[in-house]
């Protein structure tokens, strides 16, 4: 099941957190949310339905901290 974690996570900006989202990841976040919401957190269908490959959304998920780091 994925966790969607607060977008204003690591803006703390002291060189290792991660930067904050552009306008365009923040809207490719919530679609993706709302996705994965729409399939009960089930990354197969979710893939499916965006017609992507099940490793593209598991990246997508990685990289906009969908899923905390280490999930698989």
């Amino acid at each position: 099941m994925a966790r969607v974690l607060d977008p204003d996570l690591g803006m703390a900006g002291n060189g290792t957190d991660p930067l904050p989202f552009s306008a365009e990841e923040r809207r490719e976040r919530e679609s993706l949310g709302a996705t994965l919401a729409a399939h009960h957190s089930n990354r197969t269908l979710a893939a499916r339905h965006l017609v992507i490959d099940r490793a593209t959304i598991w990246r997508k998920l990685h990289r906009l901290r969908l899923i905390p780091e280490g999930s698989r």
